[in-house]
């Protein structure tokens, strides 16, 4: 039985780059389709829609942009922790039909925990429908009023210069509003 070879951020870049590029050949010898080389060349799509970016605010539209495309979410934010409870929507990509987020002060716990310390415990965070997390009532009536079915959410840190600290800094969220995804 062969078992896969998953690389990571800690892999040696030669492993990376090799299973990246590498096509497996079956017993037929035909090349099966490497799904490596297919989600590198979407990340760096993404990357150098970034790389063009002329000011933060741009990075940050950029960013959003390309991200939600790529995933297909109803609506993508970076959001920004003003406090540990509350932030804002710093930047945002979405479908027309949906209740824009750009600039409003929300409480933290619309994405899925209570305050910006709990998303930096997980990898990521998941509420609304669909999801193992079921929202509180408050939250569910922050869901209904932004028209969201489910909200993945990335904690975002900064990397502190001098010390080994990451700050805790915002979150990547990715929405649906029109449908629930598994």
């Amino acid at each position: 039985m062969n078992l896969p070879i998953i690389a990571t951020t800690e892999s040696s870049p030669e492993l990376r780059e090799n299973l990246a590029t590498k096509a497996e050949v079956s017993g037929s010898g035909h090349a099966k389709t490497n799904p490596f080389k297919k989600e590198r060349s979407r990340f760096q799509k993404i990357v150098r829609q970034m790389r063009s970016s002329e000011s933060f605010e741009a990075l940050l539209n950029n960013a959003v942009a390309a991200i939600q495309q790529e995933l297909q979410a109803s609506r993508l934010l970076i959001y920004r922790f003003d406090n540990n409870q509350t932030g804002r929507a710093i930047a945002e990509a979405m479908n027309s039909d949906w209740i824009p987020m750009l600039n409003e002060v929300i409480s933290c716990n619309l994405f899925g925990r209570k305050q910006a310390v709990e998303y930096g415990k997980r990898d990521f965070t998941l509420v609304g429908k669909g999801t193992n997390n079921s929202p509180t009532p408050h939250q569910q009536k922050l869901l209904d009023n932004f028209q969201i079915i489910s909200s993945l959410a990335l904690p975002i840190f900064i990397h502190s210069h001098g010390t080994e600290l990451n700050k805790m800094w915002g979150l990547l969220v990715a929405q649906q509003c029109d449908h629930s995804r598994q």
